[in-house]
């Protein structure tokens, strides 16, 4: 009998912590696209990191992930190494990078100046190409709230574009402004976000 109530016990117990981590897993939704639309201060580390001890830090700068798509035509006067086929339609976004001094990184975060992107949240996270061409990228997935977003970045490339440096990067993102394309070094005052 005093088994049979223990078991009892125990199972009421149970039943309480699992409904309260269901609870927690509902409330702790992805935020959707609208509400990630912004700018962006963005890190990428090799190893732990974050905004307050950033000695794994690798690559900094910007990204911009605005609420409409930008025109074909538009995008091309922009960013004349945007694909839209490549990168899977119309820019939506944009990003400034730029690689750290005396910080070893082979990686394929672009850092060639401002760059057209697109972007999309999915089920697992916020999906980003922070690089894209016909036979290499850099892309990342990344998890949070509407104030700072943390994940993994990887290169990946085909045949000689093949990254000498697999390593996944640790990166985080956190929202420093409403989404304005002139952050990323762009002058398209039809894409500026007025608030």
């Amino acid at each position: 009998m005093a088994a049979h109530r223990l078991l009892l016990r125990t199972a009421a117990a149970l039943a309480a912590v699992t409904g309260c981590i269901c609870l927690t897993t509902a409330s702790a939704a992805e935020p959707t696209e609208t509400q990630l639309v912004g700018t962006y201060q963005v890190i990428i580390c090799r190893g732990p990191c974050s905004f307050a001890s950033v000695k794994n830090a690798v690559v900094e700068g910007v990204f911009v992930l605005l609420a409409d798509r930008i025109e074909r035509s538009e995008g091309q006067k922009l960013d004349v190494g945007f694909q839209p086929v490549l990168s899977g339609g119309k820019a939506n976004g944009c990003y400034l990078l730029r690689r750290l001094a005396n910080r070893d990184y082979a990686g394929y975060a672009n850092t060639r100046g401002p760059a057209l992107t697109v972007w999309s949240q999915r089920n697992d996270g916020l999906h980003l190409a922070l690089f894209r061409s016909t036979d290499a990228g850099y892309e990342v997935v990344l998890r949070g709230d509407t104030e700072a977003l943390s994940g993994t970045g990887q290169s990946w490339g085909a045949g000689v574009a093949a990254p000498a440096d697999k390593t996944v990067g640790q990166v985080i993102a956190r929202r420093v402004g409403p989404a304005e394309i002139g952050t990323c070094g762009f002058r398209a005052r039809r894409y500026l976000q007025v608030e």
